[in-house]
């Protein structure tokens, strides 16, 4: 049964996404029809889950989708 439902900013939501993705990472790799490729991505999405939680948490991450003005000075090469 899935976990309960919380709100977006919550960061028990975003930990339990981040199980949710580790679990179907961590199938078999021997099952037929399963590409590697796709575990790797989810378990590259439970680490990016994970880390929003504990930014979260911190209240150091905004809770909207728009990056702060201050997040694109990191990205300038």
């Amino acid at each position: 049964m899935p976990p309960e439902r919380r709100p977006p900013d919550d960061p028990i939501e975003w930990l339990n996404r981040a199980k949710s993705n580790l679990a179907r990472a961590t199938v078999d790799i021997n099952l037929p029809d399963i590409y590697l490729e796709d575990l790797c991505f989810d378990a590259q999405q439970a680490a990016e889950k994970a880390i929003k939680a504990m930014l979260l948490s911190a209240s150091y991450f905004p809770s909207c989708t728009i990056w702060p003005s201050w997040s694109l000075k990191v990205f300038e090469v």
